[in-house]
């Protein structure tokens, strides 16, 4: 069954200020699902076949059903435990208003600067003159220590509550995926429980057993439904990321002095109401999770409205819900 426990916040996200010196990149938080106690990004076939469907096959043993008599046939006796879990990983509280990196090397500050210009004038957004590190030559030299500083807007508390609701969004999205995926998969098995699905019609003696497909597929490709939640839940972190919503926040020099340079965080678009994770999730976007089938054998992401995923799960990913 599935069962889906309230995220968990735990502090290990580096200082972004520290974290942007040595990685480039404006971390802030993170919110990996895990499945039966194994993160999502570490679910492989092995780990997924682990929770099977059980089920028993007869085979030439004759059961009526509807007033017809069949040669063979498989019955689930135990369906299998799907726990979902979440941890949040958020920044450490910004100190006086901000997050800092000290001591870093000026021409270090310098390529960092240029970085965040320069995604600026790619964007269209503007970029002054004073906040120019070659109109500061003397402030740049090869033997400065400098301060990198981040300073949230519009303040601390609200720019962590936008990077909270951030990340109980993604959370809203995988719950989501849960219950279209691995939850209607759920609902069929419950179905089958105790009951026999009809493998080979006595009449068509010689021939391979066929029986009905569908839920053949249901009951005993198991590892195929949680690879393929694990694929949409990857895919929609990415796809919230496109928006403005999920963006990473806009980054804009404001004050360059001879040992301090500050960098303002604006959110592309503010966060103010927290997405309901208890009652009735919502993903940010309506996903085309909906093909042929549901149980990871033949979706198809282009079926139906609304949009699909991104292009990039149909070459990396195609092979776990391709037609065999």
């Amino acid at each position: 069954m599935l069962t889906m426990n309230p995220p968990v916040t735990v502090i290990r996200v580096k200082n972004p200020a520290q974290n942007f010196v040595d990685d480039n990149e404006m971390l802030f938080g993170y919110s990996e699902p895990s499945y039966n106690g194994t993160p999502v990004t570490q679910l492989d076939q092995t780990i997924a076949a682990r929770q099977a469907v059980q089920t028993t096959i007869n085979r030439n043993t004759p059961i009526a059903v509807a007033g017809r008599t069949y040669q063979s046939n498989l019955m689930v006796t135990g369906v299998p435990n799907h726990t979902i879990t979440w941890q949040i990983s958020m920044p450490p509280a910004p100190v006086s208003g901000g997050w800092e990196a000290a001591d870093v090397p000026g021409l270090r500050i310098k390529e960092l600067v240029n970085q965040i210009n320069t995604r600026r004038q790619r964007d269209g957004l503007e970029v002054t003159e004073a906040m120019k590190p070659e109109n500061h030559p003397m402030r740049f030299k090869k033997t400065a220590r400098m301060t990198l500083r981040f300073e949230p807007y519009p303040n601390a508390t609200e720019f962590m509550t936008h990077i909270m609701n951030h990340e109980l969004q993604h959370v809203a999205d995988h719950m989501w995926l849960a219950k279209k995926v691995i939850g209607r998969w759920d609902d069929v098995l419950m179905m089958m429980l105790n009951q026999h699905i009809t493998l080979l019609d006595r009449t068509r003696e010689g021939t391979n057993i066929v029986g009905i497909v569908n839920l053949f597929g249901y009951a005993t490709g198991s590892a195929r439904i949680p690879l393929y939640w694990k694929i949409c839940t990857i895919d929609s972190g990415e796809l919230y990321h496109e928006t403005e919503e999920g963006a990473d926040p806009v980054a804009k020099v404001v004050q360059i002095t001879d040992t301090t340079v500050t960098v303002q965080l604006r959110p592309k678009k503010m966060i103010t109401v927290a997405p309901n994770i208890t009652i009735n999730p919502q993903p940010h976007q309506s996903f085309a999770v909906k093909g042929d089938r549901i149980d990871g054998i033949e979706l198809r992401m282009d079926a139906g409205m609304p949009a699909p995923f991104t292009k990039g799960i149909r070459k990396i990913h195609l092979r776990y819900y391709e037609p065999t």
